[in-house]
């Protein structure tokens, strides 16, 4: 029993060095025509995800890539079949949890809550996240993500950084329509996106193109939907009634 933990400790870092190692092979071939992914890399992301729900897809995915494919073929091929079936799950999760924060954060009167809800939230959705790419955070990386939901702490109850926050997503006029406990809320739930977005990239071994990077945008805008959509039913009694 006492070397259960020291196992399960090297799997989780073998896990993300072989994430990390990929992904620094996935940049060096991306642009060319050989076939060293084909030969080397595959069969360490066929290890990776063996034994793990991901690889019935994976294997599906490869089985219909073409015998001729280049390494510039063989990634784009992955990443088209592969791995954006496994970010849309990953941004779904994103997005249902940053909303959750920043209705949770909104409808709470206490600082205190705020935090202990953000810091809740936003590890079980990078736990989540790391679900959806079969791997789960090391130590390390744990650490650092979680330096980041510290710092989301000191964001609750901040509603002055809201205009900060939203400046690119939203008009002064949403500011008009809630109050500012719901405007820190909005704030809290787009800073818990950003870390899931960093957690993403983490837990990916191939990297994105620079323009396919999924952004910010489209998430702040779910927040400020649900929080406005919250807060209309709030006001009108006959949707409370329903």
């Amino acid at each position: 029993m006492s070397l259960k933990p020291l196992w399960s400790f090297s799997s989780i870092n073998r896990d993300f060095r072989q994430i990390t190692e990929l992904r620094e092979q996935a940049v060096r071939f991306h642009d060319q025509r050989t076939a060293v992914l084909k030969h080397h890399w595959l069969p360490q992301l066929r290890k990776l995800y063996q034994g793990k729900p991901q690889q019935v897809l994976l294997e599906q995915v490869l089985s219909e890539m073409p015998d001729y494919s280049d390494d510039r073929e063989v990634l784009s091929h992955l990443d088209v079949h592969f791995f954006q079936k496994l970010d849309h799950q990953a941004l779904t999760r994103i997005s249902q949890h940053s909303q959750q924060v920043a209705l949770m954060v909104a409808l709470s009167p206490f600082a205190a809550v705020d935090m202990l809800l953000s810091v809740w939230r936003s590890i079980r959705m990078l736990d989540e996240i790391c679900q959806v790419y079969g791997v789960r955070p090391s130590l390390p990386a744990r650490s650092h993500l979680l330096t980041m939901v510290l710092e989301q702490m000191a964001l609750a109850g901040a509603a002055e950084l809201l205009s900060d926050q939203l400046a690119d997503f939203t008009s002064n006029r949403l500011l008009g329509m809630v109050s500012s406990q719901a405007a820190s809320g909005v704030g809290v739930g787009i800073y818990s996106a950003r870390i899931g977005l960093r957690a993403l990239a983490l837990c990916r071994p191939v990297p994105f193109a620079d323009d396919q990077k999924p952004g910010i945008g489209r998430l702040a805008r779910s927040i400020l939907t649900a929080m406005q959509t919250r807060f209309r039913n709030t006001a009108d009694p006959a949707k409370q009634a329903e």
